[in-house]
């Protein structure tokens, strides 16, 4: 956590100001461990591995599902975080956040797919049918299922320490990719890796990125609420350089992931996302949230808060939210209407995820003309909403200076495999989906990024010196080339 944003931050339960108690460790400006104090009402909130963690203490860092908001697993207490920094134990401190869990809340790799398939509705059961679970493998699931349960409490505790070990030694030397492959595919065997991993590039990201060019202008600072591991804050920390960017979560390790290996300038706070947040008013000159906000079960509540941080000419943006009238529906979706009412006392905009894209391939930003778009939203399953005071804003954006997703380092989108060629000139790559459920929730990837491409030993030199040559345009246009963060892939392009 940067000292700058202490300036911005406030205490959520009495609005008190907060100040650094303690400082355990600290890298130039940045500090890692350490407490944060209420002046107010006495609070303190723990900062572990550069996040700030803002819940009572009596509170716990909890893992959640993601559709319905059930505590999947118990974390730890704040006060015990405390307790362990004060005590000068950041390793254990750091340990006690570390759940390597499966999706239905086992440790290591538990029954996936089994349980997937079992909770899944009628649209998506036709997928993940074709997954193909034999008996043989749900039976040894169910075994393995409860000899996890009972080992849990022994074994878990180990592999927390180990695994906090690894990554205090070690986690400066990781991609982001080896920790998500670590972390949400080795232990947890969940698509989520995949979701993660990828999304640089996804249909719905550019529709995401095509709404945060709205606020590559700010000269304040910006707001990603619910930002996973940081996709969309990487572009908004980069095209905003030395301003102030946060993101806020309520999964400790995807901001981990964020901190250490994709936006290493940003800040980022641990938190619920539909709770008070930690801000004065008027903090921020705009805020988005992308991919996430369906899944809040106080949407009211948090449409209040983003209006209160927001500064007078600030954007809201909600970025592809679920359509409830289009089915398969996820966790509290609501109609375009329903999402334009959080926002009454604004003017605001609604658009689709479709139109969005389509002007996005052509290098331009959304279309904010004010023209009732109610009869196409009715069948898009993912809708935006854009509310403002900025009566300027409300006008089709021109086009964009550079491409959104070309910002970072320019490398080969991940996507794309090495094959065997007959060739020696050419270096050959086809584009795969990771898995079947990736290809049913991403199918328009394939209408904008070629199937098979050929590269040349000179397209891979000018990749690796970050030279943009007309041949390098060409594959960006075409998301072939996708810029990422400096340390996103565990290997070269040359390799």
């Amino acid at each position: 956590m940067k000292r700058s944003l202490i300036n911005i931050l406030r205490c959520p339960f009495c609005s008190g100001y907060v100040s650094i108690e303690k400082k355990k460790e600290v890298v130039k400006d940045d500090i890692r461990y350490g407490i944060l104090f209420c002046s107010e009402c006495a609070a303190k909130y723990p900062i572990v591995e550069g996040i700030v963690i803002f819940q009572t203490l009596e509170g716990r860092v909890n893992i959640y599902d993601e559709a319905d908001g059930a505590i999947l697993f118990k974390g730890p207490e704040v006060s015990y975080l405390v307790h362990l920094i004060e005590m000068g134990r950041s390793i254990e401190a750091f340990a006690a956040l570390l759940n390597p869990l499966s999706h239905n809340g086992t440790p290591f790799l538990g029954l996936h797919k089994y349980n997937r398939r079992k909770k899944a509705n009628e649209d998506q059961r036709e997928i993940i049918a074709q997954q193909e679970i034999r008996p043989k493998e749900a039976r040894f699931g169910r075994i393995k299922y409860r000899i996890n349960k009972r080992l849990m409490k022994y074994v878990l505790p180990r592999t927390r320490a180990t695994l906090a070990k690894f990554l205090y030694d070690k986690g400066d030397e990781l991609s982001a990719i080896d920790l998500i492959d670590l972390y949400y595919r080795k232990y947890s065997g969940s698509e989520m890796a995949n979701y993660f991993k990828y999304r640089f590039g996804q249909p719905r990201h550019l529709a995401a990125l095509s709404l945060a060019s709205l606020l590559s202008k700010a000269d304040g600072p910006i707001l990603d609420l619910a930002c996973g591991v940081g996709h969309i804050t990487h572009y908004l920390a980069n095209i905003r350089r030395d301003k102030i960017t946060v993101g806020i979560d309520h999964d400790f390790f995807r901001l981990y992931i964020a901190k250490n290996s994709i936006v290493p300038s940003a800040d980022f706070i641990c938190c619920n996302a539909d709770g008070a947040l930690p801000f004065k008013s008027s903090a921020f000159q705009g805020s988005i949230c992308s991919d996430a906000f369906h899944y809040f079960p106080n949407q009211w509540g948090c449409a209040r808060e983003l209006k209160r941080l927001i500064d007078d000419d600030g954007i809201i943006i909600l970025a592809c939210v679920g359509n409830v009238k289009r089915s398969p529906n996820e966790s509290h979706e609501l109609s375009a209407e329903g999402y334009s009412r959080l926002f009454e006392e604004m003017p605001t905009v609604t658009t689709g995820e479709e139109e969005l894209r389509s002007r996005y391939l052509e290098g331009r930003g959304p279309d904010l003309s004010r023209i009732d778009r109610s009869d196409e939203l009715e069948n898009q399953k993912w809708l935006s909403i854009i509310a403002s005071k900025n009566q300027g804003l409300f006008s089709p954006q021109g086009e964009f200076e550079d491409w959104p997703h070309a910002t970072g380092r320019l490398n080969l989108n991940p996507l794309y495999v090495h094959q065997v060629a007959d060739s020696k000139e050419m270096a050959v790559f086809k584009f795969e989906f990771p898995s079947r459920w990736y290809e049913f929730e991403d199918a328009a990837y394939t209408e904008y990024a070629p199937p098979i491409v050929e590269l040349s030993d000179s397209i891979l030199e000018a990749i690796a010196q970050q030279r943009r040559t007309e041949q390098l345009e060409k594959l960006i246009r075409t998301f072939v080339i996708i810029g990422m963060p400096e340390n996103y892939l565990k290997r070269s392009i040359s390799a």
